[in-house]
């Protein structure tokens, strides 16, 4: 039992002789022995960790520091979209105007998705949407004709 455990020790520090051997130059570079001070020489050497190559020449410079604000862009809005339903194989009036009364700018076909813009008016006892048509008109439809995806 204990030849075993001398073999079992033997191999174990020949395995760590053998990764100290390879990876002994894949280090992160040391600190250096004196501080770091903001606009002083410094010289730092990289060499990849997966690649044997010869060590490549110092860059030598000045430690320099900066930072850039950059201004804050809300996210753009996710679009709600409607589709047109209940026409009984007509088509959707989408108008300047809220109302029947208004001059009708598109007329789509049921399925149609529309985006939904979000806006509400209550007029002659229908609710009508401000919508916006795969073509890019923007105009007023009633709410009864359309039903919210997703």
């Amino acid at each position: 039992m204990l030849r075993i455990a001398a073999v079992a020790v033997a191999v174990l520090a020949a395995f760590l002789g053998v990764l100290y051997v390879r990876f002994s130059g894949d280090t992160v570079p040391a600190p250096p022995t004196r501080p770091y001070v903001a606009g002083q020489p410094t010289c730092v050497v990289f060499r990849p960790a997966s690649q044997d190559i010869p060590e490549p020449a110092a860059t030598c410079g000045s430690l320099q520091a900066s930072f850039e604000a950059t201004p804050w862009v809300p996210r753009t809005p996710i679009p709600w979209f409607v589709r047109v339903v209940n026409t009984d194989g007509t088509c959707l009036n989408i108008r300047r105007e809220p109302g029947s009364a208004g001059q009708v700018l598109a007329c789509e076909a049921e399925g149609v998705m529309l985006e939904d813009l979000q806006v509400s008016v209550f007029l002659e006892g229908i609710t009508w949407g401000r919508v916006r048509t795969p073509a890019g008109i923007e105009g007023w439809a009633s709410r009864q004709y359309l039903q919210r995806s997703g």
